[in-house]
Formats: C-alpha cells, sequence, structure tokens
C-alpha cells in the first residue's frame, strides 16, 4: 500500500503545545470482497481518548462515514477506494490527520457476452420453407430464444424450420435472453436479417476467385473464376483500372503500380449473380534487377575447384550458364565443380538470363573472373586464416594467416570481394564501404610452384545506429501542500536508456513516477528528460507546474479524481474507461490525442466511455473530472494501441452508398456499424456471410457531409476504415 500525501499542513500532524503528547493517524486499511459487495476494515478503528472520524469513498461517486463500511457497486471494474481518518479532542480541535488510496477491483461473476446469430438455407423439395441455424455465440441451454419471421409468425425452438405464405421478401430477427444472469440489468441479444423466399431454385452461388503476379512482369496479374455451386454461362472483371473483359481464366496486365479494386460477377441470369472483390497491389519493381556474382575454392592439388554462386535478386526461374575457361561448359548447377587438366590462368564467366515476355528481350547479368589453378606438386601448405573484427571501427576486421606450416617467408595475398586492391601480408586490417556477405580469399605463395588458396565469407553487419525517437511526456497532480506527484511516460526507449527530473528547484528524481515536495510555494518549470548513452539521442518535455501553501488552501485542495482502463481480451483497439474520485462525480468529458499526429483529438461526454481505437500507436487520454463543491480535476495518461487490421471503403468519397468487404474462411455473422467524428454510433446492420468475399453495403444519404468511420466485427475480429460523406 502506498502513501500519496506526506504532508498536508494543518490537517497533517498538527500538534498540541506540548510535542510529548503528539498523536499518531494510520489510514492504512484491508478489504474483503465477496462478488460485488466490499468490506473495508481500518487498522486504526477507535481511540481511547479521542474521537475518531472515518470518511471513506468508494470511487463511484458513493462515500460513507462509517468505521467498517459495506458498500455494493452496481457495475463491475477497477475502483481507487480512498480512505480519510482525523482524531480531535475533547473541544473539537485536530490532533492528526492520514489519507491513503488503495486499488480494488470488482469481478464480473458473469459477463452479458451473448451475441446473437444465425444462418439460413433453403428447403430443397420444400415450397417457400427456410430453415435457420442459430448461431448466437454463448448461449446456454436455459436461455430463452424468440423468433419473428417477418410474416407475422414466431417460434421460440432453437433451429426452427419455418414455411412462409409466399415468395418475397422478409425481415427475420432472433431475440436471445440470458435467464442465469445475475444482473441488475437484463441480458439478451437481437440480431435481424432480410431474407429472400424465392418461387424458383435459389441463387446460391459463392463467388470467390484467385489471382497470381507474374514473378518475373510484376504488372501482369492471372486471375481464376473459383466459384462454387455455379455453372453460369457469364464471368465478368472489372480490373480497376477503366477495363473489363470476360472469361473464366484471364491475364491482365497492368500500364502503372498502385492498388487496385478488382471485382469478378458470376451471372446465372438476370435475377441470379454474384460480386465479389479482392485488393490487388502491383508493385512498382524492375524485372531486370538480376546481379551475377561468385566465388571459388581448390580442392588440394589436384585442379579441382568448387564454385560458389553469390547472385543477387535471383529466381528460381533464371537460367544458369557457366563457361570454366578451358572449352567446358554447365547449364543450371548454381554450384558446380570442375576439374582442370591442365594448371594455368582461365577466365571463368556466369551468366544468368531471366526470360520477361515473348517479344521482349530476356534480362541478362553476366560477370567474369580470373582463376589461377597451380600445377600438381608436393607443396604441402594447408591454408587457414582467423577474423575477427577491429573495436571501435566501423566495418573493420583484422585478417590473420594461421596457415600449416606458418612461415614467415611466405607470401601472402589477400582478395576481400569488394573491388578493392589485393592486400600483401600476413596479418592485414580491411575497412568494407557497406554492410553485406564478401567472399575474402587468402592466397599462401611459396614459390612459383607451390601456393595455396582458401576463401571465405565474411558478413558485414549493418552498424547503422537505431533512430532517435525517443519521446517523453508526463502528467503531474498535486499530493498535498507543497508536494507534486509525477508520473513519465517514455515511448520508443531501448534498455540503457537513461531519465532524468528536473524539478525546478535544483534536485532531481530519476524514477518514471516520482513526488516531490517544494521548500516554497510558487511556480516551477519541471522537464522530463530522456538520453541514450554514448549518443546525441535525447527527447525533453517541460510543463510548468504549481505548488499550493498552507496558506493559500481551498476546500478542493484535497479533491482526487483519476481514471482506469480496461482493453477488450478479444478485440486489443477497444478500451473501457473507469473515472474514480474521493468526491462524488457530477460531470466527466474525456479528450484523446494521437500522440502520432495523424488523426484529430476525440471529445467524449461521457461518464464510462468505451472507444474503439480507429488505428494503432501511442495515444494520450485525458479526462477533467467536476466534483461536488465545485471542484474540478484533470486526469491524463497515456496508452499504446497495437496495430489494427485495416478495411477499405468504396466509393470514398461517397454520396448515396459505401461498400467494405469482409474475407471469410467459413460462414458467420458479420456485425457493421457506423460513427460519426464524436464516437457516436448512428448505424448498425448485421449479414450473414459465406466463405470468401462479402460485401457490405449501407445507405448514407441522409447523413450530413463529414467524415465517418466503419466497424465491421466477425470470427473475434475487428476491422476499421473511414470515409468522406460529400
Amino acid at each position: 500500500m502506498k502513501k500519496f500525501y506526506s504532508t498536508l499542513s494543518l490537517l497533517l500532524f498538527l500538534f498540541l503545545s506540548n510535542a510529548a503528547n503528539a498523536q499518531i493517524c494510520d489510514a492504512s486499511f484491508t478489504t474483503q470482497i465477496s462478488g460485488n459487495s466490499l468490506t473495508a476494515l481500518p487498522n486504526m478503528a477507535y481511540d481511547s481518548f479521542l474521537n475518531v472520524s472515518h470518511s471513506w469513498y468508494f470511487g463511484d461517486g458513493t462515500s460513507s462515514t462509517q468505521t467498517y463500511p459495506s458498500h455494493t457497486y452496481t457495475n463491475c471494474g477497477t475502483y481507487i477506494v480512498y480512505h480519510e481518518i482525523i482524531k480531535r479532542d475533547s473541544i473539537g480541535q485536530i490532533r492528526c490527520y492520514d489519507s491513503t488510496f488503495l486499488n480494488i477491483v470488482i469481478q464480473c461473476n458473469t459477463p452479458c457476452n451473448l451475441i446473437a446469430g444465425f444462418t439460413y438455407s433453403t428447403v430443397q423439395g420444400a415450397v417457400n420453407t427456410v430453415s435457420f441455424t442459430n448461431t448466437t455465440n454463448f448461449i446456454a441451454p436455459s436461455d430463452s430464444v424468440k423468433w419473428s419471421f417477418g410474416d407475422s409468425s414466431f417460434s421460440s425452438l432453437r433451429n426452427p424450420v419455418h414455411t412462409f405464405p409466399a415468395p418475397g421478401q422478409y425481415r427475420v430477427c432472433l431475440w436471445v435472453k440470458n435467464n442465469t444472469l445475475a444482473s441488475p440489468t437484463p441480458c439478451w441479444s437481437e440480431t435481424c436479417q432480410t431474407i429472400t423466399v424465392s418461387a424458383t431454385n435459389p441463387c446460391n452461388i459463392i463467388p470467390s476467385f484467385s489471382y497470381q503476379i507474374n514473378p518475373q512482369q510484376p504488372n501482369v496479374v492471372s486471375f481464376i473464376n473459383t466459384s462454387l455451386q455455379t455453372n453460369a454461362p457469364l464471368v465478368t472483371w472489372q480490373f480497376g483500372d477503366s477495363t473489363t473483359v470476360t472469361g473464366n481464366s484471364v491475364t491482365h496486365t497492368y500500364a502503372n503500380a498502385g492498388t487496385y479494386w478488382v471485382c469478378m460477377r458470376v451471372t446465372v441470369n438476370n435475377t441470379c449473380f454474384r460480386d465479389t472483390c479482392y485488393m490487388v497491389t502491383i508493385a512498382n519493381a524492375s524485372p531486370c534487377n538480376v546481379n551475377a556474382n561468385f566465388g571459388w575454392n581448390a580442392i588440394g592439388q589436384s585442379g579441382e575447384v568448387v564454385f560458389n554462386n553469390t547472385s543477387t535478386n535471383l529466381l528460381n526461374t533464371d537460367s544458369l550458364f557457366w563457361n570454366f575457361g578451358d572449352g567446358s561448359t554447365t547449364i543450371g548447377n548454381p554450384n558446380p565443380s570442375h576439374r582442370y587438366a591442365n594448371a594455368g590462368a582461365y577466365v571463368v564467366c556466369l551468366k544468368v538470363v531471366r526470360y520477361v515476355a515473348a517479344g521482349t528481350p530476356p534480362c541478362i547479368s553476366e560477370v567474369c573472373r580470373t582463376i589461377v589453378i597451380n600445377p600438381a606438386n608436393p607443396c604441402n601448405i594447408a591454408p587457414a586464416y582467423t577474423v575477427q573484427p577491429v573495436s571501435g571501427q566501423t566495418n573493420t576486421y583484422l585478417y590473420t594467416n594461421t596457415s600449416r606450416p606458418l612461415d614467415s617467408t611466405h607470401q601472402v595475398r589477400w582478395t576481400f570481394g569488394d573491388s578493392s586492391a589485393v592486400a600483401i601480408g600476413q596479418s592485414v586490417q580491411h575497412t568494407f564501404n557497406n554492410p553485406g556477405n564478401y567472399w575474402v580469399c587468402m592466397s599462401v605463395v611459396e614459390s612459383n610452384t607451390c601456393s595455396a588458396d582458401t576463401c571465405g565469407i565474411t558478413v558485414v553487419q549493418d552498424s547503422t545506429p537505431p533512430p532517435c525517437n525517443l519521446q517523453t511526456n508526463f502528467t503531474w497532480s498535486y499530493g498535498g501542500t507543497r508536494s507534486v506527484i509525477f508520473q513519465g511516460n517514455v515511448s520508443n526507449s531501448l534498455p540503457g536508456d537513461s531519465i532524468r527530473w528536473n524539478f525546478g528547484d535544483g534536485t532531481f528524481g530519476y524514477t518514471l513516477t516520482a513526488v516531490h515536495t517544494y521548500a516554497n510555494a510558487g511556480s516551477y518549470r519541471a522537464c522530463l528528460i530522456a538520453n541514450r548513452p554514448g549518443t546525441a539521442c535525447a527527447s525533453e518535455t517541460c510543463r510548468l507546474v504549481s505548488t499550493l501553501d498552507s496558506t493559500t488552501n481551498s476546500p478542493c485542495d484535497s479533491a482526487r479524481a483519476s481514471f482506469s482502463f480496461q482493453v477488450d481480451p478479444a478485440q486489443t483497439n477497444k478500451v473501457r474507461f473507469v473515472s474514480s474520485a474521493n468526491r462524488a462525480i457530477i460531470q466527466t468529458s474525456w479528450t484523446i490525442t494521437s500522440l502520432n499526429g495523424n488523426t484529430p483529438p476525440i471529445t467524449l461526454n461521457q461518464y464510462i466511455p468505451t472507444y474503439v481505437f480507429d488505428q494503432g500507436g501511442d495515444y494520450q487520454v485525458c479526462m477533467r473530472a467536476t466534483l461536488t463543491g465545485g471542484c474540478v480535476r484533470d486526469y491524463c495518461d497515456s496508452i499504446n494501441i497495437p496495430s489494427v487490421t485495416a478495411a477499405f471503403a468504396y466509393p470514398n468519397p461517397a454520396t448515396s452508398q459505401v461498400t467494405v468487404s469482409a474475407q471469410l474462411n467459413g460462414p458467420t455473422v458479420i456485425y457493421g456499424y457506423i460513427y460519426n467524428a464524436q464516437n457516436t454510433l448512428i448505424s448498425r446492420q448485421t449479414l450473414s456471410g459465406y466463405t470468401g468475399n462479402n460485401l457490405m453495403s449501407f445507405n448514407i444519404g441522409q447523413l450530413p457531409s463529414g467524415f465517418y468511420t466503419i466497424r465491421l466485427y466477425y470470427n473475434g475480429r475487428s476491422v476499421t476504415t473511414r470515409f468522406q460523406k460529400l
């Protein structure tokens, strides 16, 4: 348990005329929690000689002055329980005062997590008959179920089969109620779908298609219709670049790189057709980006050489042509070996050929290197070397000859695979200009007839320091007489980074949470500084803070307000904020500001808001609470939201209708919601989704102009997109 107040002037350790008679107050307490009920047990309840008063604030706007209070919370969540204790003598003078906080958690015994949903299918061989399957999440056998079929008939069966009076469209609704949850509010969920009862065979197409981008021509894409349950005579494609073709399997060449919305329509007749769309990204990459390269290693003195293909950007479909310089060639082997019959110098070439398209010249990259085959002799040198990085020097390595026998009269030659000059010496130091993999070779020469080679790869790591993106931020609040509570936050920090507070009065602190007591009341410029040792990377945030002296105490000085937040485990971008205070809360307003600078601030005028973030990143959440007595308190905290899966709304901007897609691996219910810029829900609908790409459209003709957010929920995930209404 942590005490937040060290001094409160006049109220904290007031003494009588004789210091020996000073009293001690202890506001610490424990709690007993059963369900939604809490009992508080103070460690210091009574005093034999003094009058003891207790004040309790339960964090949900309620309070008590009982010594051992009991309180039942309406909602589950995290609350801050605040306790004050005051001792007075027989004439009412305060002898001592103390206060403390304690965070408590009220568990929800059984959450109301019903999510109503259903699927349906036409009963083959029966006229106007539909079978319904209840897919409600978390439904229990004791739950109540009610169906409304849109034709003035109802059912209480879990999975009914219903015959409609005639073909047409019907609005079918499912209502599910939990009968076991002990809660002051009912737990129920409802969903509705508009279904079509057809007098003829149903249009049961499940449209889908696959596509493949040509690796040699990234602007050429092949599309294949993979729809189920159809022998559609007509398949129409729209490639998103104002071109349209028909056919089950088609190939399209895009003129420019970019992202295109490709749609396929499968048509059986005028009343039976289905659409599906995917986003296809065309990269702006040159097909001719291969760079031929190779190294080699001689094996013993037999004239046999092993070649190592080190070409970059190589594709599996590229052709490899080797010419060993002695009239011998080979095709296709990336790492061939070749035995030379005679000693001598040979020019070895590797040619890489990439065939792009018919009628287009192929991409060709070729490299040639000269190798020397020494004549067979009894030279018994076993070549070897060591390599180690040079401390304090970027991309620099020390190479040392360790051949056997080690003879200082041998000439040692080094090549480093980076077009630099040959280096000579038993031990050499080399600096590479850029990170990468380099084929380093050492040749030990004893005489014109005795030499030995060995080669290996040196991996030069990228030593570029991480970007300096430290970002400091902090909040502060009163902690008592001349005492200030600082809460710091540092984004993008690395292990080893240091932080430091400069409280503006010549003193310092070194923890993110700090409580500092100033010697005098007044205004001070407090700063939080973060540093990355050994670099110039630093971030500093400063704010003007004010302190209160005992002579300036007001009825609001002891008022405290804060909040906690709970992240939805099934939807990590959905957060519930719970306010708490040591006095009754009259009104709260919330401001959510992106620290990434990519969205405007959002203001919420709710007591306990739940907000779904459209984008991942760091956010600052500030609450302004108006408490009893007219006291206003601000409290801010930061939160990190993981990256949010994005969707695409089209058209965007839109005027009368906007559509968003959801890709499903199996049938499930899709829930769609539209929110305005104030995060107020203005439209909702559900869709019985099928395997493949599903389109959900919203009519927005009656909406005022502005920016809106669409959120889809399905299979325990959410996707978000924004659009503009003109």
